[in-house]
């Protein structure tokens, strides 16, 4: 599948009821390394930020066959 940052973004939204603050995507050799920061509320526990970001990077990188994949949790 192609990808672009709109794309990973309308992913995050439709399957996930968030928001990105920013999406950066690059060339690494012969991969894609991606930077998908997702708007968290503050108030969230260590624990519940971990389980979103986990299952936010479990969904897009097969999706987008993204290897080096970093989601970043950030204030909204």
């Amino acid at each position: 599948m192609a990808f672009s940052n709109v794309l990973i973004t309308k992913h995050v939204h439709e399957k996930f009821q968030l928001y990105t603050s920013e999406v950066l995507i690059r060339p690494k050799g012969h991969t894609i390394e991606a930077h998908v920061n997702i708007k968290l509320d503050p108030t969230l526990t260590l624990e519940d930020t971990l389980k979103i970001t986990d299952e936010v990077k479990a969904s897009i990188s097969p999706e987008f066959k993204i290897k080096d994949l970093f989601v970043i949790p950030v204030t909204s």
